[in-house]
């Protein structure tokens, strides 16, 4: 499975920032801690390694010198008097360097003990430490044997001890001569060794610097990257918001991407199709507007020539009485026939009107269940002439506020449609049916549904049912869904259409309720 980032664009860039910061502290903390270690190593170099290096040469040499003037040395106190003064400081120079050796190693041991370094670096340094301390016993020791030797006056020893001290000396001070060119060996080679592991050090911090830069200018980079990808849905929101600026208001974006700009998006989705069905309405409702102010005039205009025809064709059909009874017979079937096509012409005006005349709903308290009832009790005889059954089903009793006479219209105009839809078929039913509709918190609206089990509705027809003057029938002036929509839309309802799964259209119209009020 995939990682996915947090949904979250506060989160998605809190989190590359928090890892560029961890970055550098990581770049700074190993940079300080590689220079504080290369500032250890240079201290113990400079401080400890150089000068025991001096030391450690003129140990060597004042070794050097203190054996040969032992060696030159008979015992004979009068004729050595000058190199017996030689020989005692010597004596007095080597202790005084050893005691100088010794405290660099002190001071440098502190040093190594407080960092780990390397173990060929703490072996020789061990070893150089053991070395100092067999040379400060050696001298330790031969300062009874330097007593004998060098002692004169009362406190003069027989001239046979003097020479066995003397032969003990050079033996003993060879050892030490011995020990002394290790010594100066042992801290060359130290000193050698610590040279190559600063330049490793060095080294190794330059190319951790170099590897530590880069890769936080590639982190730098990608994070750059990452927030311009993060925020182009942004760009695609500014571009949405222009296209329905120049009122393509169909446009909708793809809801992805962080959490924010995804609930953006889909708040943006939701506006444009609120936008889009304002739209509509709005184009609706001057369609309907105009369309009613045409009808008023054209009206005004048709229905008193249509009285006056209707009128004269009446008059003229008693006159046609007095004509021979097979003339008049035949002249009064056509004037039947303008009477009725008069007849047809007034109801079509009389539409026209309802459209042009159509007020502002009154609102009361009304009960949904009663009225759908009085409408189907009054049209199931007009039904039944035509060979269709009507039933009514109701499971809610609530009040709602409703203009009894408006309702009273569109329920009658939707089970007429459903009637035509069933005209001449075989077991033809309309049904009706109120029922509550639950949401998450309760009842939230009451449904009425209009049902027939005819063959439904055309898929090109769906679109542009409720459209003013768009009709299937061809003796239907298209205006009666409209004025049902306009109806329903004027209570704060809404209405749809579908074709039913089992054959058959269905209209459903949904009053939404008012939430209940919580006390106190």
């Amino acid at each position: 499975m995939a990682y996915r980032l947090p949904g979250s664009l506060t989160a998605r860039i809190t989190i590359g920032f928090l890892v560029l910061v961890v970055t550098f502290a990581g770049i700074s903390l190993s940079y300080v801690r590689s220079t504080e270690r290369l500032n250890q190593w240079i201290r113990v170099t400079h401080e400890g390694y150089l000068k025991l290096a001096l030391v450690s040469g003129d140990l060597d040499s004042k070794q050097a010198s203190l054996l040969s003037d032992l060696k030159e040395m008979t015992g004979e106190r009068d004729s050595e008097r000058w190199a017996r003064k030689r020989l005692q400081k010597d004596i007095a120079q080597r202790l005084e360097l050893l005691e100088i050796s010794e405290g660099i190693l002190v001071s440098v041991g502190s040093l190594v003990a407080r960092d780990s370094m390397h173990e060929e670096v703490q072996k020789d340094f061990a070893d150089t430490e053991a070395l100092v301390h067999r040379m400060s016993g050696l001298v330790e020791e031969s300062v009874g044997l330097y007593h004998v030797f060098l002692s004169k006056g009362a406190e003069a020893a027989r001239p046979e001890d003097v020479l066995r001290a003397r032969e003990k000396l050079i033996r003993l001070e060879t050892d030490i001569d011995q020990a002394t060119g290790r010594f100066k060996e042992s801290v060359r080679k130290m000193v050698l060794r610590l040279s190559a592991r600063l330049k490793v050090l060095s080294r190794r911090i330059w190319i951790y610097m170099l590897s530590f830069s880069a890769m936080a200018i590639i982190l730098g980079i990608l994070m750059t990257i990452a927030a311009r990808v993060m925020l182009r849905p942004l760009q695609r929101l500014g571009d949405a918001a222009r296209r329905i600026a120049h009122g393509d208001y169909a446009h909708r974006i793809a809801v992805q991407g962080p959490s924010e700009i995804a609930e953006l998006a889909q708040e943006f989705n939701v506006m444009g199709q609120a936008i889009e069905d304002r739209s509509h309405e709005l184009v609706r409702t001057e369609r309907l507007a105009t369309a009613g102010k045409m009808a008023a005039m054209i009206t005004h205009e048709v229905r008193n020539p249509l009285s006056s025809i209707g009128l004269n064709t009446e008059l003229l059909e008693e006159e046609l009485a007095a004509l021979p009874e097979e003339r008049a017979r035949e002249a009064q079937g056509l004037c039947r026939s303008i009477t009725k096509e008069v007849d047809r012409l007034t109801d079509i005006t009389e539409e026209y009107l309802q459209l042009a005349r159509l007020p502002t709903p009154k609102l009361q308290e009304e009960s949904l269940e009663r009225i759908a009832r009085s409408v189907v009790d009054f049209i199931r005889e007009q039904l039944a002439t035509r060979d269709v059954t009507i039933e009514l089903s109701s499971e809610d009793g609530a009040r709602l506020a409703l203009d009894e006479g408006q309702i009273r219209q569109a329920l009658l105009n939707l089970i007429r449609n459903a009637a035509d839809a069933v005209d001449g078929q075989e077991n033809g039913t309309v049904t009706v049916t109120i029922r509550q509709e639950k949401g998450s918190e309760g009842v939230s609206a009451v449904v009425l549904e209009v049902r027939d089990n005819g063959p439904g509705i055309d898929a090109e027809m769906m679109p542009r049912l409720f459209e003013a003057f768009v009709s299937s029938k061809s003796s239907g002036t298209g205006l009666g869904l409209a004025l049902t929509q306009q109806i329903i839309s004027d209570h704060g309802a809404t209405i749809e259409a579908r074709n039913a799964d089992g054959g058959g259209a269905v209209f459903c119209i949904a009053f939404p309720l008012a939430p209940a009020k919580t006390p106190g």
